[in-house]
């Protein structure tokens, strides 16, 4: 059995998908007109993002999660601190690879 840990941010009151889209340096996993789902190189994480929420799945850094904020923000309607946030554990039945 594998455990993750996933944070979740209620970011802000809108995310702009389509040009956040643009302004990401990661590997892109999924993609639709609300949601994206990113394993990135820059930060150890994994990132799914959606028109309100962000939510990161690892083992969590908080200056990793400010970094990516920093990015994210621009993107944002009425923006939300991060600390507003979610914690979880999720346990699957998935191998690593």
């Amino acid at each position: 059995m594998n455990v993750h840990k996933v944070v979740s941010y209620q970011a802000a009151d809108f995310i702009d998908i389509k040009n956040l889209r643009q302004a990401i340096n990661g590997n892109l996993l999924y993609k639709d007109a609300s949601e994206l789902f990113y394993e990135m190189s820059t930060w150890p994480i994994s990132i799914y993002i959606q028109y309100t929420a962000l939510s990161v799945f690892s083992i969590i850094n908080l200056d990793e999660i400010s970094s990516f904020f920093g990015v994210l923000q621009p993107y944002c309607r009425n923006f939300f601190t991060p600390d507003f946030n979610d914690e979880l554990v999720v346990e699957t039945n998935a191998t690593e690879t």
